[in-house]
């Protein structure tokens, strides 16, 4: 129960950095023309670089080491998620009751020597690093309400506002010409 509850804590965290990459993208079609693009790499780490260039060029020299930090942080803990879909599952000591532990894959070279990660994941680990990922999501989204509609050049000055056309989108008719009626679907 642990794990099913560590890695959908993570899908928040997932979640929340997609809602930090769509509010910077400001896609002027829809937020779905962004999401499709955070989506498409499918290696968190991928999506995480793709925000970080986003955030780079979006955010202001302070609001970007803010986000250097939430970003170092879903790094790190991105290392645990993988451990509890890669990670096998043992019990370690037959004798003792419940204690099963995650450890890597001896077969997988990848695992064989990781990096800040414990040699086996008890549940202890498992449900703190739940709470990690909720509390993760959560930063994710109070530093999503900080961004500023309009985003800001790393040299802390605000991007022009778009002039408006000189044409309109509408066609005005002279007033000098006749009226025409409009012409029904129908005929």
């Amino acid at each position: 129960m642990a794990l099913g509850r560590a890695v959908a804590a993570w899908q928040h965290v997932e979640m929340a950095l997609s809602d930090v990459f769509i509010k910077l993208m400001r896609c002027r079609g829809s937020e779905e023309v962004a999401s499709a693009a955070f989506y498409t790499p499918r290696d968190f780490s991928l999506q995480l670089n793709m925000t970080q260039n986003v955030a780079k060029l979006a955010l202001s020299e302070a609001k970007f080491k803010e986000f250097k930090k939430l970003r170092d942080r879903c790094d790190a803990e991105s290392q645990y998620r993988n451990a509890f879909v890669h990670f096998i599952l043992m019990n370690v000591t037959p004798y003792e009751k419940y204690a099963f532990y995650l450890v890597p894959n001896p077969w997988n070279p990848a695992y064989r020597k990781p990096k800040a990660l414990p040699h086996s994941i008890h549940i202890d680990h498992i449900n703190a690093a739940g709470d990690r990922f909720f509390k993760l999501s959560n930063d994710l989204r109070d530093f999503l309400r900080q961004i500023p509609r309009r985003a800001t050049r790393p040299g802390g000055h605000a991007r022009k506002a778009r002039q408006p056309s000189p044409r309109p989108h509408r066609r005005i008719r002279n007033p000098k010409s006749p009226q025409t009626p409009p012409r029904s679907s129908w005929a």
